[in-house]
């Protein structure tokens, strides 16, 4: 379920194949999480690592929620199983002001 809009939340899945859209000219990214069947809209402003498309690879995302159920994340988590390695990256500070 859906927590309430704008509560900090913690959420975990895997990149549902086929989801990841990164809208032209910008580093804003769509995608969809996986977890237990259930499906997870997300959105990232920032560059992602490598690991984050492999398949086998745990996504954690931190972030809050906006109106429409869709998580607006600023920290993205990638743990891979292979390496049992954590990679963590953190929106940068803006600076489009």
């Amino acid at each position: 379920g859906y927590s309430e809009e704008g509560e900090r939340v913690l959420v975990k899945g895997r990149l549902v194949p086929g989801t990841f859209i990164r809208e032209a000219d910008s580093i804003t990214a769509r995608f969809e999480l996986t977890e237990g069947g259930v499906k997870l809209p997300a959105i990232y402003q920032g560059v992602l690592p490598g690991l984050f498309f492999n398949p086998y690879s745990e996504v954690v995302l931190s972030g809050r929620y906006d109106s429409s159920g869709v998580l607006i994340t600023d920290r993205v988590l990638v743990k891979c199983p292979s390496k049992y390695q954590s990679v963590e990256y953190a929106e940068p500070p803006s600076q489009l002001n």
